[in-house]
């Protein structure tokens, strides 16, 4: 039998060390090259950098430290998404419909929140 609770635990203590360790090598990249494309570090990082034209297509053709920066974040917002699948997947071994139909809607939450919020409050 799974235990549930090492298994979460896992999935949270290895996504913020993966995503700890890509802050930090992006942080080091980004200080290291002056900046990323198009922004410039003059001795400081600058106020108004402006992420919404740092497309993904940007990123791959030009890799930089706010590359690394985006992957951390990336990593950090999916866990509790990949928590919620876990679960989901060991609440439908069990045939656990209830506690199912209540990760179901945690996880439509979440990607409500993550995918159609920010294009509605633009």
């Amino acid at each position: 039998m799974i235990d549930i609770y090492k298994e979460v635990s896992r999935i949270i203590t290895y996504g913020i060390v993966i995503a700890m360790i890509l802050f930090a090598i992006g942080i080091v990249l980004l200080v290291a090259q002056g900046g990323a494309p198009g922004v410039r570090l003059n001795g400081s990082i600058p106020l108004s950098l402006n992420t919404a034209s740092y497309s993904l297509a940007t990123s791959l053709m030009h890799p930089s430290g706010i590359t690394l920066i985006y992957a951390a974040l990336f990593v950090l917002v999916s866990i509790p998404i990949t928590v919620v699948i876990a679960l989901n997947v060991v609440f439908f071994r069990e045939r656990n419909r209830i506690y199912m139909v209540l990760g179901i809607v945690v996880l439509a939450d979440l990607l409500v929140a993550i995918l159609l919020l920010p294009a509605i409050l633009r």
